[in-house]
């Protein structure tokens, strides 16, 4: 995770498809509190990394 509120943490994604490089929304407390959602997203050249787009809450 790269940037936004699970910067530096790793996530364990086996057995998720590769569509991690479309962009996830993940459960967790950002600048909405609780139950909040990140969205991350991978990049071209960079695919083994999530980097942070946003959140809602």
């Amino acid at each position: 995770m790269i940037g936004g509120p699970l910067d530096g943490q790793l996530i364990d994604v086996t057995g998720w498809s590769r569509q991690l490089v479309d962009g996830t929304a993940l459960i967790t407390g950002c600048r909405f509190g609780p139950g909040g959602r990140t969205h991350d997203e991978g990049r071209p050249g960079d695919l083994d990394r999530l980097h942070s787009i946003g959140d809602t809450p």
